[in-house]
């Protein structure tokens, strides 16, 4: 689940202040936080101070995975469909596997380059 830096997260002492948050008054100093929607130089347009725990990041990689082993590749729309966001977001996410070289896209699929990605 996203978790926005504009108010989201307290930088002084790394506990999630968004109290609808499922982390709300956790502490998350500690953990890894992953930018999705980063290009290589600035955010991707309505995505700024969108952050999440590479737990979270993990498990969207692992419903593309799964997306492609039952459908033969991942289509945005199912994938917006399985992590229950809206399609710009979906997208987005998308395009971040891409870049990173989780997937690759051909027309509007994509398929998992290295299913063990993650694990690295």
């Amino acid at each position: 689940m996203p978790l926005s830096l504009w108010g989201g997260l307290d930088p002084a002492s790394g506990r999630v202040i968004d109290r609808h948050h499922p982390l709300f008054g956790e502490f998350v100093g500690d953990r890894v936080l992953s930018f999705p929607m980063a290009a290589a130089r600035a955010p991707a347009p309505g995505s700024q101070g969108s952050f999440y725990l590479d737990d979270a990041v993990r498990e969207m990689a692992a419903i593309a995975w799964a997306l492609e082993k039952e459908r033969g590749a991942v289509r945005a729309t199912a994938f917006r469909d399985r992590i229950g966001t809206g399609c710009k977001l979906a997208i987005q996410i998308l395009e971040f596997f891409d870049r990173v070289g989780f997937t690759r896209r051909i027309g509007d699929e994509r398929w998992i380059r290295r299913a063990d990605f993650w694990d690295a």
